[in-house]
C-alpha cells in the first residue's frame, strides 16, 4: 500500500465525539440526553415545520440536546460554546431530507448560553406520541475521523478508490464503529454532504441539479461546511429511531457560523442506503 495515501488521509483527519445512545436517562436540568422533554427559556416557541403538501404545519420532535459545559471537558469539542445547551429538533412525521430550500422548516437547532434558567418544556399536545422520544443516556468518546470516499478524490484526484479504502481501513484498526457522532467528518451514505448544502443554501434543489451546477460548489463546499451532529439508528427496549432504510439524519454549519455559534443556520439532511 502507497504510504502517501495515508498521509493523505491523516493530513485530512478531523477530531469527533463518537456517541452511545441507548439506557434510560435520569432527569438533569440541562443534561445531555437523547429524547425526553427539551430544556429550554421560558419563552421558548415550539418550532413547526410545513406539512409534506405544504397546507398547514405540524410540531417537530425533540432530538437530543448536550450540555456544552460538559462537552468542553473534550479537545474534540473545542470549538463548541464552553457553556450552555445545544439542541436539535427534526420533522420525524414527514422526514424531509433537506434536498431542497422548501425543506429548511424540517429541522432547527437551538443554543441556549444560560442553562440555569432552562426548565422542560411540555410536548405540544397536537404532537402524536410516536413522535416524542424516550429519554436516553449519551455517552460520548473522543475518536479520529476521515473524509469520504467522494471528498477524498475532490481534494487528490490522483489516488485511487481501492488506496483510499485500504488506507482507511489501516487507520481505523481498532475504532469503535459506532457511527452517530458529534463533529468530525460525515460518514456519507450517498452524495457529499458539504456540496450538497452549499447547493440547497443557494437555492438550488438536488432533485434536478446538473453536474455542470454542482461541480461549480465543490472547492468551496469542501472548505465550507463542517460536521455539527451525526444521528444513526437509535435502539433501546422496545424503542426504535430510525429514517428510511438504515439512514441518518446529519446537521451541518458553515465554519463561519460554527465559530460564531450561530446555530440557527445549521442545515439538516438525511441520507439512507
Amino acid at each position: 500500500m502507497d504510504d502517501s495515501c495515508i498521509e493523505k488521509l491523516e493530513s485530512l483527519k478531523r477530531d469527533s465525539l463518537m456517541l452511545e445512545i441507548g439506557d434510560p436517562a435520569v432527569y438533569e436540568k440541562g443534561g445531555t440526553r437523547f429524547g425526553g422533554n427539551p430544556d429550554v427559556p421560558e419563552d421558548f416557541e415550539w418550532p413547526f415545520g410545513k406539512n409534506r403538501n405544504k397546507s398547514g404545519t405540524h410540531p417537530l420532535s425533540f432530538i437530543a440536546q448536550f450540555d456544552c459545559s460538559d462537552l468542553s471537558r473534550y479537545e474534540s469539542a473545542e470549538v463548541l460554546p464552553k457553556k450552555g445547551v445545544l439542541s436539535f429538533f427534526y420533522d420525524k412525521q414527514d422526514q424531509p431530507w433537506g434536498i431542497s430550500p422548501d425543506e429548511f422548516s424540517g429541522a432547527r437547532v437551538y443554543w441556549f448560553p444560560d442553562k440555569s434558567i432552562l426548565n422542560p418544556a411540555p410536548f405540544p399536545s397536537c404532537l402524536d406520541d410516536c413522535f416524542r422520544f424516550p429519554s436516553l443516556k449519551i455517552k460520548a468518546e473522543e475518536h479520529s475521523s476521515y473524509p469520504s470516499l467522494e471528498d477524498f478524490l475532490t481534494l487528490f484526484p490522483g489516488e485511487s478508490e481501492n488506496g483510499y479504502f485500504e488506507a482507511l481501513a489501516k487507520l481505523r484498526k481498532g475504532c469503535s464503529s459506532l457511527s452517530s457522532k458529534l463533529l468530525g467528518w460525515p460518514d456519507v451514505i450517498q452524495d457529499s454532504m458539504a456540496v450538497s448544502c452549499e447547493l440547497v443554501r443557494n437555492g438550488l434543489s438536488l432533485r434536478d441539479i446538473p453536474d455542470k451546477k454542482r461541480k461549480k460548489f465543490i472547492d468551496s463546499a469542501l472548505g465550507s461546511w463542517l460536521l455539527l451532529f451525526q444521528l444513526d439508528m437509535v435502539e433501546s427496549g422496545d424503542f426504535s429511531f430510525m429514517l428510511g432504510d438504515c439512514g441518518m439524519l446529519y446537521y451541518l454549519i458553515r465554519k463561519e457560523d460554527l465559530l460564531s455559534f450561530r446555530f440557527e443556520n445549521a442545515h439538516a439532511m438525511v441520507q439512507c442506503y
